[in-house]
This record gives C-alpha cells, structure tokens and sequence, in this order.
C-alpha cells in the first residue's frame, strides 16, 4: 500500500482521463520513483498530449528532489 500510488487524471488538450501508477520502490541509495500513465488514445491529439505528460512528470520529479533532498521550492 505505500509503495504504488494510482490516480485518475485530467489529461491535456484532449477530453478524456489518463490513469497514472506512481511506484516507489526502495533503492541502495533511497528510492526509485517511476511514473506510468495509460488511457492514451492512438491519435495525434492523444500523442501531443502524451508527450506535454512525460515532460510534466519529469519536472515534478525535480522539482520533488530539489525539495527533499536540500528545501530548495523550484515552483515558486
């Protein structure tokens, strides 16, 4: 239970829901985080909005790390 999140989520520019499965999974050096979201639909829209996703998610995991790991707030 504290090691998978799951969440419906508002996807962008398309009118539909995506569903995102945040794991956590203990590492020798703290903790891996992956993200995967799915409910994509196989078209151009679907794919442009895909792709503003991944490189959502991956700001939010540095702006997470910077955070944790020295207090610096990379959103404000």
């Amino acid at each position: 239970p504290k090691e998978r999140i799951e969440l419906a989520w508002k996807a962008h520019n398309v009118p539909y829901e995506t569903q995102v499965h945040i794991q956590l999974v203990e590492a020798s050096k703290g903790t891996q985080v992956s993200v995967f979201e799915s409910g994509w639909h196989d078209d151009q829209a679907g794919l442009d909005s895909s792709y503003q996703h991944c490189t959502g998610w991956t700001h939010m995991l540095m702006c997470l790390k910077a955070w944790l790991e020295c207090g610096i707030d990379l959103r404000s």
